[in-house]
């Protein structure tokens, strides 16, 4: 995640967000060092790859992420995961400039407002998730970690979904030409970063906080976790623990121009390479331990760097929102629209094209941009030898300064990760899915060390992911004697996705419910584990 300030009529933009090399003690090599790693890289940048690129489907899968409140912006990167709603219904076969819903009479729209509402969700980390602060949010999100609402300025007052495509869209004219139109209607015909504003603010469906019933002990010199709470943080109270993952809820009102759009050209493309690239039961890897060292690593994300092509903002005006209806029926628990259940985005300029000096989210792949080379692979073990690492995996349990503030309370973090060689991918690129030759995804990047042994804090060139499926497993330096699933859930683990999956009846729960993988279909008949709302 990188993010930008507010200071008056300008923007400040501070270090991309590192997780610091002081966690693996000083003895991290500096490696393939960059001096300004957001501007100096040898990766691909700005290209969207062909059809039958391994990148291809992550492609249509992958968005940039924008929350904005009256302090600053945040920028992540996120991928589809699971919806709700018909992704085969096509809005171009309806009359032109007319999506679904605006075709029906008043009255059909009023009796069928579920055709009218598709929800995308999107996986992301947890500490770019923190940038949702809703008031109208599921409960607990709807408050901060102490039960407390949110401060103004941390409001999250707007959401949008961003991506490196043709634009697509038409520029809106005054009465009279502006120097500048006919350079802009030249832009538009070009690949640029296009952000459309949503009608209505995302919710949190998942946030990875304490999905293990485990708590960090300093004490403990092997794992450092042990079952139920233990005092340490916090003036006495116990801290918690998470995983760097989330899902976010994304409505989109389908006769809304906006929503529809997104819908249209973006959603339904990665619904699409979702089922391609294996669907629910094919597209998660549950890998051992000796599998993760073998594989290559690929990412595809929107890290904020200097950038010399356009971006576009489509904003939501006071025309499109009017076409939005609102069920007066607050107590009803589909998927209708209730005024109570959205939250209405204020209103922004229609589109608005912007120049950010300070950089802007760019697609970027790990590929040389020299030498076409793809992927990579995992730190050697030879160059690391903390024991909390081993063959280029990370037990979380053994670095004590892995604390993330999500809703104004600290948690220590869980689990096991993986360090990619050479892949340094800049703040704004949190969130990316990490997927293996295989097509599979089996982690998500959260960041880039440093090493701080300098007073530079020298970038070091690897890249940090989480694991979000764990089997038990041994490795070199430590048994592991729990394991964990953060999607599908298992014995270890009380908190994950497919508990609310469940709960909304979405595409994903559909598919558990006719799976035979006993892994996957973990959630049908278990009766253990209580989901934040």
């Amino acid at each position: 995640m990188v993010k930008v300030w507010k200071i008056g009529f300008g923007v400040f933009l501070p270090t991309a967000l590192l997780f610091s090399a002081c966690s693996f003690k000083d003895y991290i090599p500096t490696p393939s060092f960059r001096k300004d790693f957001s501007t100096e890289n040898n990766f691909v940048k700005n290209k969207v790859p062909g059809k039958d690129d391994i990148y291809s489907k992550f492609y249509d899968l992958t968005f940039s992420l924008n929350f904005v409140n009256n302090q600053a912006q945040d920028f992540g990167t996120g991928w589809l995961i699971d919806w709700k709603g018909d992704e085969n219904k096509d809005l171009s076969k309806n009359k032109e400039g007319q999506t679904a819903s605006q075709t029906r009479s008043s009255s059909e729209q009023t009796t069928d407002q579920d055709a009218n509402l598709f929800t995308a969700y999107i996986a992301t980390n947890l500490h770019v998730a923190d940038g949702l602060k809703n008031d109208q949010d599921y409960a607990p999100y709807n408050k901060d970690g102490w039960g407390q609402p949110y401060p103004y300025q941390q409001k999250t007052q707007s959401f949008l979904l961003g991506k490196y495509t043709k634009p697509n869209v038409q520029l809106v004219k005054t009465n009279y030409e502006k120097p500048e139109d006919a350079v802009i209607e030249q832009k538009l015909k070009e690949d640029s970063l296009l952000f459309i504003q949503t009608s209505t603010l995302p919710k949190t469906a998942y946030a990875a906080i304490d999905p293990v019933n485990f708590s960090y002990n300093p004490t403990r010199t092997n794992g450092f976790w042990t079952a139920g709470k233990y005092n340490v943080y916090n003036g006495g109270n116990s801290i918690g623990n998470y995983a760097d993952f989330a899902v976010i809820e994304v409505p989109l009102v389908l006769s809304n121009p906006n929503d529809a759009k997104i819908y249209q050209e973006w959603i339904r493309p990665a619904t699409q390479a979702y089922k391609y690239l294996g669907d629910v039961e094919g597209l998660f890897a549950k890998k051992g331990y000796r599998s993760y060292i073998q594989d290559f690593y690929h990412l595809l994300g929107y890290p904020v760097t200097k950038n010399t092509k356009s971006e576009f903002i489509l904003g939501q005006s006071q025309g499109t929102v009017n076409h939005m209806s609102f069920s007066n029926d607050e107590s009803n628990t589909t998927n209708t629209i209730t005024k109570a259940s959205l939250t209405q985005q204020p209103h922004k300029e229609q589109s608005a094209y912007v120049v950010r000096e300070s950089g802007l989210p760019t697609l970027t792949m790990n590929v040389d941009k020299y030498t076409g080379a793809k992927g990579t692979h995992l730190v050697n073990v030879d160059q690391i030898t903390d024991l909390s690492l081993g063959d280029g995996l990370i037990d979380f349990g053994g670095l004590s300064r892995f604390i993330l503030q999500y809703h104004n309370v600290n948690y220590k973090q869980f689990g096991y990760g993986t360090i990619l060689w050479d892949t340094n991918f800049a703040g704004g690129s949190s969130g990316s899915a990490i997927f293996n030759q295989n097509k599979q995804i089996n982690s998500i990047y959260f960041g880039a060390l440093v090493n701080v042994t300098t007073d530079r804090n020298e970038n070091v060139g690897l890249g940090l992911g989480q694991i979000l499926r764990a089997p038990n497993t041994f490795n070199s330096s430590h048994e592991v004697p729990y394991s964990y699933d953060l999607i599908f859930g298992d014995v270890n683990t009380t908190n994950f996705y497919a508990q609310f999956a469940k709960k909304h009846n979405t595409h994903m729960w559909s598919k558990i419910q006719s799976t035979q993988n006993g892994e996957i279909g973990f959630h049908k008949n278990s009766k253990t584990g209580q989901q934040r709302h």
